[in-house]
């Protein structure tokens, strides 16, 4: 199950949204809402790892490494996605903007 465990903990989408969610506070109700965005993502990978064994049951192997690869790919595109937006709010790099 241990090629599960990695990607699923770490979801991409959780992982954004939050960063995303936590630059945006002007507020309390801004701060409820972050707080509320990582109880949810939270509650997501509890969800992930008590069905594991359900879910791995089900997965044939073949199933399971492409899984584990879509959501590495999908984690590293984040990552770098992250990094750009800030090396350019650093004014590091400038943005591309396309037209």
């Amino acid at each position: 199950v241990f090629p599960l465990a990695v990607p699923y903990m770490l979801n991409p989408v959780g992982i954004t949204v939050v960063i995303i969610a936590s630059g945006e506070v002007v507020s309390v109700a801004s701060a409820a809402m972050v707080i509320g965005l990582i109880l949810l993502v939270a509650a997501f990978d509890y969800l992930v790892f008590t069905n594991i064994d359900v879910l791995a049951k089900r997965m044939k192997p073949a199933t399971m490494v492409v899984s584990e690869v879509v959501f590495g790919i999908l984690l590293t595109a984040v990552a770098v996605q992250l990094i750009v937006s800030g090396l350019g709010g650093l004014g590091i790099i400038a943005p591309n903007i396309a037209h």
